[in-house]
């Protein structure tokens, strides 16, 4: 399950959402769009025990000239050995970090943005379906405990 609540559709309150409005839905979740620069938007997760958590979320990028930048932050430091980029246009991915100890420890307040680090041409970024979970692998996406439908699981046909 998902440690965040509002992810499907980034309801309740999320970091720097001003500038993110909606675009279309992927997987039938809600995206996000941004075409300026700066400005990822995020929700904040506190870490609970020192074990890893894993972040994952969809990200699709697009423009000429234009770098995207995933950004991890620990208690509102970024830790550079986690950040990523993507320098071309790319197609829908499913994107994840793992944070391990001695990185983040019980209490640390932790989150991770994508955003447009170098305009270009066209430039635009879409994010969807944000999920923090326990454990060093990033699994399906799935709402929070307190969200979840019985459409959301996956059904069986046998036994």
């Amino acid at each position: 399950m998902n440690l965040l609540d509002g992810t499907k559709d980034f309801s309740g309150y999320w970091n720097d959402a001003i500038g993110w409005p909606n675009d279309e839905t992927y997987k039938g979740l809600t995206v996000k769009k941004k075409t300026s620069q700066w400005g990822g938007i995020n929700k904040s997760l506190t870490i609970q025990t020192s074990n890893s958590y894993t972040f994952s979320a969809y990200v699709k990028g697009a423009g000429t000239g234009t770098t995207i930048a995933r950004r991890v932050s620990v208690n509102g430091i970024e830790d550079y050995s986690l950040r990523k980029t993507w320098s071309t246009a790319f197609d829908w991915v499913r994107d994840s970090v793992t944070l391990t100890s001695p990185n983040i420890k019980r209490n640390d307040v932790v989150s991770v943005r994508y955003e447009i680090s170098a305009l270009g041409t066209d430039s635009a970024l879409w994010t969807a379906g944000h999920k923090w979970e326990p454990g060093s692998t990033a699994t399906p996406y799935m709402p929070s405990f307190s969200e979840v439908t019985v459409e959301d699981y996956p059904s069986y046909i046998g036994t």
